[in-house]
């Protein structure tokens, strides 16, 4: 790479910084360039202590029709060098690397049964209480509708939950727990089912429970209650 200057430019290039970089005048070497020419050579001496140190060798001319070049240019050449000298440092080295394991969830709503069973399995026309939905209408204590094994947060979708049911009172609660009989509300465990609203489940057994009021001709009608996150 040769640059033309004339010995009084060489005299006035001093010291400079350049972005990352801190660059000096070595040495003009007049005797290790050809006739009539000089060569400067440039240290960078603001490297980091774990960096190479780099020498670039100028050919410096003293050809008198190129006396006008100006320092501003040689400043710009040799930033331009000391960027292209800094993209070729190693970068940093990896000292450790860890990997974590993925985590199953504790538990999930398992369903004992597709279709839960209604206790008691008729109502009286024209009467109002509470209905039980569990894997046996015959012994709904020991056949509950779903377990889980540990706390789950789920959102409950309640289609069909309609007249004569009490809309507003929809029941889960703990399947062998006392009082596991009467009102909903009253039940061991209850927790009120609300469609679209998530619900905090401990780990239990579970069974439904719905009120109703005057009940009609046509009895009380099919729901479906769906469980999601």
């Amino acid at each position: 790479m040769a640059v033309a200057l004339t010995n009084p430019i060489i005299r006035r290039i001093g010291a400079w910084a350049s972005p990352g970089f801190a660059w000096e005048v070595l040495e003009p070497c007049p005797a290790r360039g050809p006739p009539g020419q000089n060569i400067l050579t440039f240290k960078n001496t603001g490297v980091r202590p774990s960096r190479r140190v780099y020498l670039v060798s100028l050919l410096l001319s003293s050809s008198e029709g190129e006396r006008n070049l100006r320092i501003k240019t040689n400043r710009q050449l040799v930033s331009l060098l000391a960027i292209l000298l800094a993209a070729a440092v190693v970068g940093g080295v990896v000292l450790m690397e860890q990997i974590q394991p993925a985590v199953p969830v504790g538990s999930n709503l398992t369903q004992k049964c597709a279709r839960t069973a209604p206790t008691p399995n008729n109502v009286t026309l024209g009467s109002s209480g509470s209905m039980t939905f569990s894997c046996s209408s015959s012994a709904p204590a020991t056949n509950p509708a779903f377990t889980n094994t540990a706390t789950v947060i789920s959102t409950p979708t309640v289609t069909g939950f309609v007249a004569p049911y009490n809309v507003t009172r929809l029941y889960i609660y703990t399947a062998g727990g006392s009082p596991n009989t009467g009102f909903c509300f009253s039940r061991a465990g209850n927790l009120r089912v609300v469609d679209g609203s998530k619900l905090t489940i401990p780990a239990g057994q579970w069974n439904y429970c719905a009120e109703y009021e005057n009940v009609g001709t046509a009895g009380l009608p099919e729901f479906k209650v769906s469980w999601s996150i």
